[in-house]
């Protein structure tokens, strides 16, 4: 994986990317894609904005993603229907920060009603993209994710007028009219999923609350990205809430409930001029776009099939013996992407891990491989009493991995490097985990 952002240029992405259809050509199967337009925008916003977008693609990429920053010259029309596509990639997440509006059309009798209007997106020259524009580039519906952080972009869902034009931004970048209108409340388990603003959204240099509006993103985007085998899209909200804000919940935030923005003075009326905003969360907001890292603790005879994923490393976490089998959850993983983890302690929460998953088979949408402790790729009762046979035992687990050793189905016999890595060699379907010559349990993560 390139660990840098891929920065391309925009006659590259038109050529080779934006037209799969006539070359069938897929780059990458997860692409995050970083937009922003500096029209009209002051230096310090600017400023932000690059920070914001490189730590986004930062963040993405260590979640497995091929992240594209394109904020500034390369935010153009072709960029924009590019990440509506997603790049081509099966599952694309993308984020813009610029100006978006509805436009309020006029003709001889009067402004265009609500249901005629159009909503754009501002490209780096000031350039409108119309929902309409984007709407027939996001067919293969690749976008799973989109991030607006601009003002009216969430006004609508969206869906098609009576002349059969398509009109709102998420509809046009999601190609769903379908999705909730609250997703954080009435998650609709579509996985797909839109944020953005009905209304008016400060910048992330503003004076009011542009310190907490970075400090929000980032927490969001770290615990939505890095942390996604645990933290769902309102997972990862009510994270960055609680430590921005210091609240219970992304509900308690004023950024839900609604807030007023004094933008002058009517002389006439004698009254303040004030525009509403609201941050909207569509469709589902249950669904991860984080790495779900595989993660495996078989019993403590160390034995392990590799898992049906696209995986070149495994990692030796620790190791433990007897006592330890079936302590499954409640921990806290010290490695992103992984919600299960041990905590010392083989307890109920251990049992009702497995219980859920009865019957599950590797390849489920509900699958767990921390749950297949007895590792035959089907969750069953061995692996339940594999549990309850260890009921309330405690221990410590071993850190030093001196003298350890991965034994595969190949003949390879591969010693761990000092960070607990091991190469699996090709062809390779099981393996056993050995210490000093003899068979021991093990954690252990694969990449």
């Amino acid at each position: 994986m390139n660990l840098y952002l891929k920065n391309v240029t925009v006659g590259f992405i038109a050529l080779f990317l934006c037209f799969p259809l006539i070359f069938h050509f897929v780059y990458a199967d997860k692409s995050s894609t970083q937009l922003g337009a500096r029209f009209n925008v002051p230096e310090e916003e600017i400023d932000a904005d690059i920070s914001m977008t490189n730590l986004i693609g930062n963040y993405s990429i260590s979640a497995g993603y091929d992240a594209y920053n394109w904020y500034g010259s390369s935010t153009n029309s072709s960029s924009i229907y590019c990440a509506a596509g997603g790049v081509s990639a099966q599952h694309s997440i993308t984020f813009y920060i610029g100006e978006s509006r509805n436009e309020y059309l006029w003709n001889w009798w009067g402004p265009i009603p609500f249901w005629e209007q159009q909503w754009f997106i501002s490209d780096d020259s000031g350039n409108k993209v119309y929902d309409k524009d984007i709407f027939p580039h996001s067919g293969s519906q690749y976008l799973e994710f989109a991030f607006l952080w601009s003002c009216q972009a969430g006004d609508t869902v969206g869906g098609t007028h009576w002349s059969g034009t398509p009109f709102g931004i998420p509809y046009a970048l999601l190609h769903n009219a379908s999705i909730s209108d609250n997703g954080y409340v009435n998650p609709d388990g579509g996985g797909q999923a839109f944020l953005g603003f009905a209304g008016f959204i400060y910048g992330l240099a503003d004076p009011f609350d542009g310190d907490y509006f970075q400090e929000f993103l980032n927490k969001f985007y770290f615990s939505a990205l890095c942390y996604g085998g645990t933290y769902s899209i309102n997972g990862a909200l009510d994270y960055a809430s609680r430590l921005t804000w210091n609240v219970g919940s992304f509900e308690d935030v004023w950024l839900y409930k609604g807030y007023d923005y004094i933008i002058g003075w009517d002389p006439v009326k004698k009254e303040r001029i004030i525009i509403h905003g609201q941050m909207k969360v569509y469709g589902d907001g249950n669904m991860h776009i984080g790495e779900r890292r595989p993660v495996m603790k078989t019993e403590a005879d160390g034995n392990f099939y590799v898992p049906s994923v696209s995986a070149e490393l495994l990692r030796i976490g620790m190791l433990f013996n007897e006592a330890l089998v079936g302590d499954q959850t409640g921990g806290t993983s010290p490695y992103p992407g992984i919600s299960d983890y041990p905590d010392g302690y083989v307890e109920l929460m251990d049992l009702f891990m497995i219980s859920g998953r009865f019957g599950a088979v590797e390849g489920d949408e509900d699958w767990n491989y921390m749950a297949d402790i007895v590792p035959d790729r089907c969750i069953e009762l061995m692996d339940y009493f594999a549990v309850s046979n260890h009921m309330f035992n405690s221990g410590t687990y071993i850190t030093n991995l001196s003298a350890v050793t991965v034994t595969f189905d190949t003949g390879d016999v591969i010693s761990p490097n000092c960070d607990g890595f091991v190469t699996i060699p090709q062809n390779a379907t099981s393996f056993t985990v050995k210490r000093y010559g003899n068979s021991i349990g093990a954690l252990v993560i694969f990449w």
